[in-house]
């Protein structure tokens, strides 16, 4: 399966800029075209944390091109943020980081007696979860387990070593500017 993570950049200063009205309008609007692109893409949106998503491809309905399904919804995603417009205050100044990475998780239904989620987890998330945290304002990041998945070579972007909590080696990305 291939996981993306994607977060709102500079939302703790957007949050003090912003009435809380306005503010959850904005987010709203946000995680309604990201929620579009990637539901159209065949993800499972997991969950909405905050100002971040996590989607999942491949899981709990196994597709064989996740990953290049994850990468064209980020693509869309990053083309996507920049075009929010609010009419009272013109293009909202929204950027988001998206991270994605594939490999093997647990997907399913975790939690206690009373509230259960269903969700996926494991190392391949929890490197997807800390890549993101690298990706600049309107970057995708995306792992060499990605590349591999695709159905051809991925043309364009940076090639980066990031170093990332929980791992013991740097980790190899493209960061790709749609």
């Amino acid at each position: 399966m291939t996981v993306l993570f994607a977060d709102v950049r500079g939302f703790s200063d957007l949050a003090k800029q912003w009435r809380p009205p306005e503010l959850v309008g904005m987010m709203n609007q946000f995680f309604q075209g990201a929620t579009e692109v990637l539901l159209k893409h065949d993800a499972c949106i997991d969950k909405f944390m905050g100002d971040q998503i996590m989607a999942v491809f491949g899981a709990p309905i196994p597709r064989p091109d996740h990953a290049a399904r994850a990468l064209q919804a980020a693509i869309e995603m990053q083309k996507g943020a920049s075009a929010l417009f609010h009419p009272e205050k013109g293009p909202l100044p929204l950027t988001i980081g998206i991270a994605i990475h594939t490999g093997m998780a647990i997907v399913g239904n975790v939690g206690s007696s009373r509230v259960k989620d269903f969700t996926a987890m494991g190392d391949t998330v929890n490197l997807a979860a800390h890549l993101q945290e690298h990706a600049g304002p309107g970057e995708v990041l995306v792992t060499k387990a990605v590349e591999a998945a695709l159905p051809g070579p991925m043309a364009g972007g940076e090639q980066r070593q990031v170093v990332v909590k929980g791992e013991v080696s740097p980790v190899v990305v493209r960061a790709i500017r749609p």
